[in-house]
């Protein structure tokens, strides 16, 4: 039966000291992740800060900061960004009780001390909670949880990604091969890839389900999972950065 995730207050400090344990065994080199938390009056959230983390741009929400974990290749690393947050809980005599909302690991690529680190994807993990109204759900109706969600060509279509594209086109067109650049329909070539990338932006918007067990015979709800303890958060945390260690290599 899926039930809301609440713990006490000491329950949820001692978790995040858990993160920051596995946080810290992932980054590279002399980076030290720490775990910053705001217990805001109605809610708690917490991220990354520390010795090695730089800041970035999110492609939605605030500037956060994240912290180098896999060499790629050359100068440029993968690194991860992190947040996490819960909603406190009406009053049940003196102890402080919160409820799971959502975590989530971003992956950006960029080198050490460069401003651009384009969020490229994230994976994370929404509660069943009272989003809105009196009612229990899942988050985004129903999509997959916990799930990825893929960001590069949204951040690599920005504004300035889009500039230097425009520069090296101009480039080539002023070269020799300028004619047979020319030999195609400028119009067409831009209407066509205008529409792909319209198209390909709201990927980003895509929930793909990672723990879906879709080959059983009762599918009714097997993507959408809820979290019973912090263990299980923190156990997810280890287990999709120990994968991305594996799959990250592919790039290099």
């Amino acid at each position: 039966m899926t039930a809301e995730l609440i713990v006490p207050r000491s329950r949820l400090e001692a978790h995040f000291g858990q993160v920051e344990k596995i946080l810290k065994a992932h980054a590279s080199g002399t980076a030290e992740p720490q775990l910053v938390t705001e217990w805001l009056i109605n809610s708690v959230v917490t991220g990354i800060v520390g010795t090695g983390c730089e800041v970035i741009q999110r492609n939605r929400g605030r500037a956060a900061q994240v912290a180098p974990a896999w060499r790629l290749s050359g100068e440029t690393f993968a690194w991860i960004g992190y947040r996490e947050e819960w909603a406190l809980e009406p009053a049940a005599g003196a102890t402080q009780r919160y409820s799971f909302r959502s975590t989530g690991i971003t992956i950006h690529f960029g080198s050490v001390g460069e401003i651009d680190k384009p969020q490229m994807f994230r994976a994370e993990w929404s509660g069943f909670a009272k989003w809105s109204g009196e009612s229990y759900a899942f988050q985004a109706g129903n999509a997959g949880h916990p799930h990825w969600q893929f960001d590069a060509v949204d951040s690599l279509s920005s504004d300035d990604y889009s500039n230097e594209a425009k520069s090296l086109i101009g480039e080539i067109k002023s070269s020799d091969t300028e004619d047979i650049i020319r030999e195609f329909s400028e119009d067409m070539i831009s209407d066509g890839i205008q529409n792909n990338l319209t198209c390909a932006k709201k990927l980003s918007r895509v929930h793909f389900a990672s723990a879906a067990s879709w080959w059983k015979s009762d599918v009714s709800g097997a993507h959408a999972h809820a979290p019973n303890s912090v263990a299980d958060l923190s156990t997810w945390l280890e287990g999709t950065l120990d994968y991305l260690s594996e799959e990250l290599v592919r790039l290099r």
